[in-house]
């Protein structure tokens, strides 16, 4: 797996050496592109939930109406960083308690990679 890494590794430096791009800049670009789009979508989504709560939805059926528009407002982010329904129902409930000035939700952190359990 390590020359596997290192080939690939040397082809990136050949190709920013020949061509002058940046690989590692783009991916990272397109990254923080993603996880701007998925926020935005978020926020517009809390901001959804918490209209229907004002016409007196409960707060689940609020959420599952702003979890099916940002399902739809940011497929290619949440397909980008692979997350489940749970993280999205998180980051949702997340974005609508700080609207109305509550508690958060908390997750675990993501682990950190190489490191031992």
């Amino acid at each position: 797996m390590g020359a596997v890494a290192a080939v690939i590794a040397y082809g990136v430096k050949l190709l920013r050496d020949k061509t002058g791009v940046d690989v590692q800049a783009q991916v990272l670009a397109i990254e923080a592109a993603h996880r701007d789009a998925l926020h935005s979508a978020a926020e517009t989504a809390a901001n959804l939930a918490l209209g229907e709560i004002t016409k007196g939805a409960s707060s689940s059926a609020a959420i599952s109406t702003g979890l099916s528009w940002l399902e739809t407002g940011a497929s290619d982010a949440i397909k980008f960083f692979n997350l489940d329904p749970s993280s999205l129902e998180t980051l949702v409930q997340s974005k609508l308690a700080g609207l109305l000035g509550v508690a958060a939700p908390t997750v675990a952190p993501a682990p950190t990679v190489g490191a031992k359990s």
